[in-house]
């Protein structure tokens, strides 16, 4: 699958970074680090020989920064207040004057702000 189509069906499709690591949002921290080495273990490029070597490193890629953000509490909870704004936002209504549904004002900047979030390390 190209990079590309990868993106398409990851914004029709959003998953969160708990659907990445296979956890839910009131995961343990013995959870997370559980479901992380668990995975990584099975996707690394190195070991894994049942997939394709492109598509087991962008696995583990997205593995990766998904536990980047879920280890910590900290981080957990930084990125939790991001998943509620962003909820917010898909909730806003459309324009009742257009035939078209308006593009949400803030929903560039909610994608700006995940963006610097996992530009973060």
């Amino acid at each position: 699958m190209s990079a590309n189509m990868s993106k398409i069906i990851h914004h029709i499709n959003p998953v969160t970074y708990y659907d990445v690591l296979g956890v839910g949002p009131s995961a343990t921290d013995d959870d997370i680090k559980s479901a992380y080495r668990r995975l990584v273990q099975y996707w690394h490029p190195d070991t894994c020989r049942d997939h394709d070597p492109l598509m087991a490193e962008q696995t583990i890629k997205h593995i990766n920064e998904a536990y980047t953000h879920l280890k910590t509490r900290a981080a957990r909870a930084q990125y939790d207040q991001v998943l509620r704004l962003q909820e917010k936002t898909r909730k806003l209504p459309s324009s009742p004057k257009s035939r078209t549904p308006s593009r949400n004002p803030w929903g560039h900047f909610w994608n700006w702000l995940t963006m610097l979030e996992s530009n973060k390390t």
